[in-house]
């Protein structure tokens, strides 16, 4: 381990120069997986008591996150992405072999904590190239790049200035190596706990007030059971009920006798491939290896595993939509959809499937249409819990109704407020506030839909 942190120290010393034009990043290299990696440290740092890499973990993970954001400068701030995900990493490694006590944690502490100041000043500089307006840019342009290159030359003085001498000279006993391993997988263990956490807490519950879509949940729990691999694609606008609609496919018996695994995965929390990757693998119980990526690590269970699995990406096109991600996460389903055993459902605000997978389109190539006139006012009705059958009152409700063009999520919000308030009082203050009055609950997706 000594001797490969270094030769890491020492390749990231040798580095050429990066005004040379024949500087480049090695292939494998992604922001993605930097962000994901600077995360890791920080969630490691803060188990085991390390502050200052924390800290600095979390400040390198800002840097990362301004340069995948800009533009015309990307392509020249990675190298420096690269240099402080790598250098970071090898720090967390450090960190675990040394207590912070000792004269060599001392040592390293405050190696990061100069680190880390160096970050600030990039990280502000940074910053200041890309929020300058695209005129701005173009007459900046020389002095942009001269930045970039002096940020550059600032990281790999400080990594010039780490003295490993000390720290590589310690003599590590039997047993500080077991406890470093027993430390990293009890903060694995925790990681992964919280992971699966956020997924559960993102999962929505089976709704029980679910009326009006019998035809397209029996099409799609059909399409799955009957077929040896399907790509079920739920599309349709914000608030449609996609979500409702792949939760009660799922519950079909003939469905989980087919499937011996089902698992949903909430992509407004899983913004592109290496978060999805991550949550199949917590979901499945993998743990990441040492020398292989984590989609060896998923390839190689599913090569050995040939049980019949249904993913469920819900809200896909948080990570369809993500600047520079299109490609990853096509390439991504299309390799899943390599694997014979694996079925797919993507619940997506369009009217296509996403990459080139054969999708079948739940309802048709129209997507999922509004609820019936009928199957509204059951929904409305069951959740007011209020007599609207009267005759004056149900073409007020049926008026109020046509007004939210029955969709789904709309009629839902509306009949929470119908709740404590007349029929007259909600006709009125929609017809004066549109869907404003509605931004309880699923905000995004409220304030995604709007009356025709």
């Amino acid at each position: 381990m000594r001797q490969a942190f270094k030769k890491k120290i020492d390749e990231l010393r040798n580095k050429p120069d990066t005004g040379s034009a024949d500087t480049a990043i090695p292939s494998g290299f992604d922001l993605g997986h930097a962000k994901f990696a600077l995360s890791a440290v920080a969630n490691i740092a803060e188990g085991t008591g390390v502050t200052p890499l924390k800290a600095t973990a979390q400040l390198a993970g800002e840097i990362v996150n301004v340069i995948q954001v800009m533009n015309k400068n990307k392509e020249d701030c990675l190298v420096i992405a690269k240099d402080i995900t790598e250098f970071i990493e090898e720090l967390q490694k450090i960190s675990g072999k040394v207590q912070p006590t000792s004269d060599d944690g001392k040592e390293l502490l405050e190696h990061v904590e100069n680190f880390k100041k160096e970050l600030q000043n990039v990280l502000g500089k940074l910053r200041g190239i890309k929020d300058r307006s695209n005129g701005k840019k173009l007459f900046h342009a020389s002095a942009d790049k001269d930045t970039i290159q002096e940020c550059e030359k600032k990281i790999q003085s400080c990594i010039q200035k780490f003295d490993t001498r000390n720290i590589l000279s310690m003599k590590v006993q039997l047993s500080e190596h077991l406890r470093d391993i027993n430390a990293r997988h009890d903060q694995t263990q925790r990681h992964t706990d919280a992971t699966l956490d956020k997924i559960e807490e993102a999962t929505p519950a089976i709704p029980r007030i679910f009326f009006g879509r019998e035809d397209l949940v029996n099409e799609g729990a059909h399409c799955l059971a009957t077929e040896e691999q399907t790509f079920l694609a739920i599309l349709g606008p914000a608030g449609i009920g996609k979500t409702s609609l792949a939760l009660h496919i799922t519950k079909s018996q003939q469905v989980k006798k087919k499937f011996s695994r089902i698992y949903f995965l909430p992509c407004e929390i899983l913004p592109d491939v290496p978060a999805i990757i991550f949550a199949m693998l917590q979901h499945l119980r993998l743990q990441p290896q040492q020398g292989h990526s984590q989609w060896e690590v998923l390839n190689a269970f599913f090569e050995a595993n040939k049980q019949n699995v249904l993913f469920i990406f819900d809200n896909f096109e948080t990570a369809w939509n993500t600047a520079g991600s299109r490609t990853n996460i096509k390439n991504f389903l299309e390799k899943l959809a390599e694997f014979s055993n694996i079925s797919m459902i993507v619940t997506l605000r369009g009217h296509d499937g996403p990459g080139y997978i054969n999708w079948h389109k739940l309802g048709g190539d129209s997507g999922i249409s509004s609820l019936t006139l009928d199957a509204a006012k059951q929904i409305f009705s069951a959740i007011c819990g209020k007599d609207k059958d009267k005759p004056e009152e149900s073409k007020k409700l049926e008026d109020l109704l046509r007004k939210l063009d029955c969709v789904p999520l709309a009629v839902t919000l509306m009949a929470q407020r119908a709740r404590t308030s007349p029929l007259d009082f909600l006709i009125k203050m929609w017809e004066k506030e549109g869907t404003s009055m509605l931004k309880e609950g699923r905000e995004n997706s409220v304030v995604g839909w709007s009356s025709s």
